[in-house]
């Protein structure tokens, strides 16, 4: 289906490429071949053809002309009886006297030569032949009719030019009737072109644009996979990132989504099941509270009513009456930790700076370190295990002088704090490790909490860290589930309550081990102080 989406935009962008150019050329085509056929019809015009025929005719009449003149001078010249006389006496100075006249009456004859046999016997030539040397010298020739061994040649001479005029004319007028002769044969070359022009662009087009197109839908294609996985329930899919234009910005944006639908869609399911449990906790609450007070009742009245003398039997009625109200006792806060469960409130939050909140809670809580009171005796979850001595219990803070600002419930935060401590405390006196006592007499149980605040970006970090026994990494992906405990006695609800408190505070936790301390490290990130944050409730 994809492929099929694929190769369609392909097409599509292929063929837009391809008109875009094709079209301007064939209007570029059309458009030339119209001016040729005007321009040939202009200039391929026969009575153009004629009068450049005449043009020539009339060029070589001219030339004919001056050479008739020539001729006709050079006959004057030889039929002189003067210039004969003295030629038949080789007379070379009245040759020249009478020479010097006739060259100043022609301009265009240059000289005169007599040749005896292949010699040149005499040459005469005209005053300041220099500026001769720029024209063209042609010879006329005769031979003299008192000695036939002598030849007489005047030589005339004409502008270079007008011989350069006439040439390049001819080849012009050649050329002319060589391009009238070859017009369809020039017209089909130029047609033959711009069909070649046109083929070699439609082919460049189309693989520029197929190239250009497969770029784009091969993108599309994978954000197009990446929704079809989304929709069947696969958030771990993602789009890669590659180049810098619009498709990457929205496939680093659909990532984004992705993280905050896989984040939101955790977060629905998390509450729904939550939700379902604190209706069972309602139930269980209401259904064991009802016939506690009843027992206890019945077992005090038959311990009061008994006034025999039968001292076996008087003991085991005084330790049922005592076992009877111990259990009692912890069904009763068995009973309120699950109708606090059922019963927790939407977090009232306020403006404050997470640090200031942290310093407070350790003036506060290193007051009860030193007081004979039970600093565990802040948390309401029931146990059986005996408290763990107060100067064993170590709290190290790490706060960021940096501004932390977030909304947060005073309450319900403190609270969670002290559960996920509490954890650390009752791990350790189960599992956790030994240290030699101050004393040296004996074992005892220690525990160190280390608790770091910093700043990340738009949250502020926290973490909790322990030196306890730390979570097996089989329980991590369950640990915040309701009655998930690994406590002989636990009810599994602390992790999950501190986990909804997160929650209402638009925030997230998650758990790992400590690097530091080698215990569990409790990860809670909140969001920075912005808007108030909307509480995340069922």
């Amino acid at each position: 289906m994809y492929t099929s989406l694929g190769g369609k935009i392909e097409r599509r962008l292929a063929l837009v490429i391809l008109f875009t150019g094709a079209i301007p050329l064939g209007i570029a085509v059309y458009l030339a071949n119209a001016l040729f056929k005007e321009a040939s019809a202009f200039w391929f015009n026969p009575e153009v053809g004629r009068h450049l025929d005449q043009g020539i005719l009339l060029y070589k009449a001219y030339v004919q002309v001056i050479k008739e003149k020539a001729f006709y001078q050079a006959e004057k010249l030889w039929e002189n009886p003067s210039i004969q006389k003295a030629l038949l006496h080789q007379n070379q100075a009245a040759i020249q006297t009478h020479l010097d006249p006739l060259f100043d009456q022609d301009p265009n004859l240059v000289g005169v030569r007599v040749l005896e046999g292949d010699q040149i016997h005499f040459e005469f030539l005209k005053k300041h032949m220099s500026s001769s040397f720029g024209k063209r010298v042609f010879e006329v020739r005769k031979t003299f009719p008192l000695n036939p061994r002598v030849t007489l040649i005047a030589l005339f001479s004409l502008e270079q030019e007008k011989f350069e005029h006439f040439a390049a004319g001819g080849a012009f007028v050649s050329h002319y009737h060589g391009l009238v002769h070859s017009r369809s044969e020039l017209y089909q070359g130029y047609i033959k072109a711009f069909a070649l022009l046109l083929g070699i662009t439609i082919l460049v087009t189309c693989t520029i644009g197929v190239l250009f197109a497969q770029g784009i839908t091969r993108r599309i294609s994978r954000l197009s996979q990446a929704m079809a996985s989304v929709t069947k329930g696969d958030w771990s899919v993602r789009v890669p990132i590659t180049g810098s234009d619009e498709m990457t910005e929205l496939a680093r944006f659909f990532n984004h989504m992705l993280d905050e639908m896989r984040t939101s869609h955790a977060r629905i399911e998390y509450l729904m099941r939550l939700g379902a449990w604190q209706d069972i906790a309602k139930r269980l609450a209401h259904e064991i509270k009802n016939p506690l007070t009843p027992i206890q009742l019945a077992v005090q009245e038959c311990h009061r009513q008994y006034t025999g003398n039968d001292p076996k039997y008087s003991k085991i009625l005084n330790m049922t009456l005592e076992i009877v109200e111990e259990e009692i006792g912890i069904l009763r806060r068995l009973v309120e930790t699950f109708s606090n469960f059922a019963r927790m409130p939407q977090a009232e939050v306020a403006p404050v700076d997470i640090g200031d909140f942290l310093r407070e809670c350790a003036e506060q809580w290193n007051t009860y370190l030193e007081t004979e009171d039970s600093f565990l005796s802040l948390s309401k979850e029931p146990t059986s295990s005996a408290p763990i001595g107060l100067h064993d219990l170590r709290i190290q803070w790490n706060i960021s002088t940096r501004p932390m600002p977030t909304w947060i419930d005073h309450q319900m935060l403190r609270g969670a704090l002290i559960n996920l401590i509490r954890n650390a405390v009752e791990a350790t006196q189960q599992y956790g490790e030994k240290t030699p006592a101050p004393s040296g007499e004996g074992q005892q149980e220690s525990v160190t909490v280390r608790i770091h605040a910093t700043p990340r970006g738009r949250q502020v970090c926290l973490h909790i860290e322990d030196s306890g026994p730390g979570i097996d990494p089989l329980l991590i992906p369950s640990i915040f589930e309701p009655y998930m405990t690994t406590k002989p006695e636990g009810t599994g609800l602390g992790l999950a309550i501190v986990k909804k408190i997160i929650m209402e505070h638009g925030g997230s936790i998650d758990v790992s081990a400590s690097k530091n301390l080698g215990g569990a490290c409790f990860t809670i990130l909140l969001p920075m102080r912005e808007d108030k944050p909307q509480a995340e409730v069922l």
